[in-house]
């Protein structure tokens, strides 16, 4: 039977249920094998949309419901019923869950409460677009009490950290997203974020979206239990007073994960400053287009394992001897360059240009280069640069494996080019 079982795991979903018509026998290896996770997806989609009937979402999770931990779903016409027992067949292993609604179908916030209750395992739980007042997150939290990540959209114009996030003790990432007409919300209830920080002692990320990283906000970070353990700071979708705020935070002495801001402008002083003041930060995430190369240089002056570059207009491949020479390069395990190219001045990364960054980055194993030119015609991906840069990195424990465009592959970690066919990755 665990040889069967370890067999199986090859098989996609489509032949599992190929198995399971053969004979009688092949089903109950099927049903062994997905209640003890050995195969079957453990990630399933289902939908109740006109595609996705009813009946066919109730024969999914019959067979594959047992061996499920995530489920992402929409909601439509049919309501919510198809959905709770697909929930339901999961036998409470459920771990992940995410909702969208479909059209002007609205998700009653107590059907989520009822959902939830089918999934008392969940660490995560995402529900957008759900009217969901203080009585139902007490309810969820009470069916849900091991919630370690919740995306709930509080009343507006309100972050879920002024409202409900200290009814979730064990909450890990702390949101504060605008629910706002207004393009950045400024956060107004503080007091009900102090008594989150307070409340939830598993905090460890902070998650800022289009919301407003202001003076005051951070003043009351830097003197909170949550800032001395405090480890990621997304500022991806966020606005930002003063470059110095970043700074405040970036000495909060647990932090090593900043996703800076798209839509701030930050100097090269400021990433000078950076790199003296947070030494311990290694995960930087730089996403301003304006963005220049002694920015990114100032920024290497550190000492950094990961380094994401996304959208950067005006870098140039002239960037990389300076990196070589910098900390950064001795230290650098996870590089991201994403649509990085100065199209104005065809200045664009080649596949030898980053061959040369990965041969002086010796620690460098994970890769995700991708780039703005559409077609993979050109001298940009030289097949003989491509194959050195593969070999480089296999040999240094990389997996390599091929994921259609469509398949969500540019966004895997690894994937070193993408062009229309497809992308080639290399995995960690």
């Amino acid at each position: 039977d665990d040889a069967l079982g370890q067999v199986l795991g090859f098989l996609r979903r489509a032949e599992l249920l190929s198995l399971r018509a053969a004979a009688s026998s092949g089903q109950e290896a099927v049903r062994r094998g997905v209640k003890n996770q050995s195969c079957g997806p453990r990630r399933l989609y289902p939908s109740t949309t006109k595609t996705d009937s009813a009946k066919h979402i109730g024969a999914l999770g019959r067979v594959f419901g047992p061996g499920c931990t995530m489920v992402q779903g929409t909601i439509n016409a049919m309501g919510v019923s198809p959905m709770r027992d697909f929930i339901r067949s999961t036998g409470g292993c459920l771990i992940h869950l995410s909702l969208y609604k479909v059209g002007a179908i609205d998700v009653m916030a107590d059907d989520l409460v009822d959902l939830c209750r089918f999934a008392p395992q969940l660490v995560s739980l995402m529900a957008t677009s759900v009217d969901v007042k203080e009585s139902h997150a007490i309810a969820i939290s009470a069916a849900c009490p091991g919630l370690r990540r919740v995306d709930l959209d509080p009343p507006a114009p309100y972050s879920f950290a002024e409202t409900y996030a200290h009814r979730f003790p064990n909450l890990e990432h702390l949101s504060l997203s605008g629910n706002s007409v207004d393009t950045y919300w400024r956060p107004t209830q503080l007091s009900n974020i102090a008594l989150a920080l307070n409340n939830c002692r598993s905090l460890k990320a902070m998650h800022l979206r289009r919301c407003n990283l202001c003076a005051d906000l951070v003043d009351m970070l830097v003197g909170s239990p949550l800032g001395d353990r405090l480890r990621t700071l997304f500022l991806y979708s966020s606005a930002v007073d003063e470059p110095a705020t970043i700074l405040k935070c970036a000495r909060l002495p647990q932090l090593d994960t900043i996703i800076l801001p798209r839509v701030t402008r930050l100097n090269v002083r400021f990433y000078e400053a950076l790199a003296q003041a947070a030494p311990g930060v290694t995960h930087l995430s730089i996403n301003d287009t304006t963005t220049e190369n002694d920015s990114i240089l100032a920024a290497c002056a550190a000492s950094l394992k990961v380094l994401d570059l996304d959208g950067l207009e005006f870098i140039t491949p002239s960037v990389i001897p300076g990196i070589i020479s910098s900390n950064t390069a001795a230290s650098l395990k996870h590089l991201i360059i994403t649509d990085c190219d100065d199209i104005l001045n065809l200045e664009i990364f080649t596949a030898g240009d980053v061959l040369l960054l990965a041969r002086n980055c010796p620690l460098l194993t994970i890769l995700h280069w991708t780039t703005t030119v559409e077609s993979d015609d050109g001298p940009w991906l030289d097949p003989r640069d491509a194959a050195e840069l593969t070999q480089l990195l296999h040999s240094r424990g990389s997996r390599l494996g091929i994921f259609p465009r469509d398949d969500g592959g540019s966004e895997h970690p690894g994937v070193f080019y993408d062009c229309d066919l497809g992308s080639l990755a290399l995995y960690d």
